[in-house]
C-alpha cells in the first residue's frame, strides 16, 4: 500500500509543483528509469534458478493475473492521464 500511496503524492506533486517547461526532461528521466527497472528485474528473474519450472508449474493462474494487472495499469493510465492535465489547465473534469 506504500508503494500506492507514494506512486499517488508523486503524481500529484509532479502536476502541481513542476514547471511546464521541466516537463518534457523529466519525461523523458521518468521513461529510462522505467527501462532500467524492467531490465534489472528480467535479469533478476532470470538469473534465479528453476525459473522456467517455477513457470510451467504455475499455469494459467498466472497468466490470468499478468493480464489483469497489466490492463488494470493501462486504464488506470489512461484515466489518470484523461483527467489530471485539465487540472493544470484550470478546467473542471
Amino acid at each position: 500500500m506504500e508503494i500506492v500511496c507514494v506512486l499517488a503524492l508523486g503524481i500529484l506533486l509532479g502536476c502541481f509543483l513542476v514547471p511546464q517547461r521541466l516537463s518534457r526532461a523529466l519525461h523523458h528521466l521518468v521513461q529510462a528509469g522505467i527501462v532500467l527497472l524492467l531490465f534489472s528485474m528480467g535479469v533478476s528473474l532470470g538469473a534465479g534458478d528453476g525459473f522456467w519450472e517455477n513457470l510451467k508449474s504455475m499455469g494459467l493462474s498466472s497468466l490470468i493475473y499478468a493480464v489483469l494487472s497489466t490492463a488494470g495499469g493501462v486504464g488506470l493510465v489512461i484515466l489518470v492521464s484523461h483527467l489530471l492535465p485539465r487540472y493544470r489547465k484550470g478546467e473542471k473534469p
